[in-house]
């Protein structure tokens, strides 16, 4: 039962040094809004804690509706208000949720790999 123990508590410890060592960056793509096709489109992206699934509609070029289908955000706070500023802003790479960093850049990239497949499809 001690080696139980301690294989989990080693466990744990390397999660979380490699937690506190991992740069936690994610780079975001610059997308052509104009190669765009209409319709709805599902994306993702997920870390180590935080996962996101998100469907979104394009309409002539333009983001009309993002819907978030999953998002787990770990032990961190959601962000789920970032969708409004990258409908108002027509762009998935916005400024981050205060205290929600880590989850809002799993969502915008999800909602990029969602507008890559607008592309992919066209």
């Amino acid at each position: 039962m001690k080696k139980i123990i301690l294989f989990i508590l080693g466990i744990m410890i390397v999660v979380t040094l490699y937690q506190l060592t991992t740069d936690h960056t994610i780079d975001f793509e610059t997308i052509d809004y104009t190669l765009l096709r209409d319709g709805t489109f599902q994306g993702e992206y997920s870390t180590l804690l935080v996962h996101a699934i998100v469907e979104i509609s394009i309409e002539e070029y333009t983001i009309k509706e993002i819907r978030i289908i999953k998002h787990d955000c770990g032990k961190g706070q959601p962000a789920e208000t970032i969708i409004e500023t990258m409908i108002e802003n027509n762009n998935h790479h916005v400024d981050t949720v205060s205290g929600a960093t880590m989850s809002s850049n799993v969502i915008m990239k999800a909602v990029e790999n969602a507008l890559k497949h607008s592309i992919e499809r066209r």
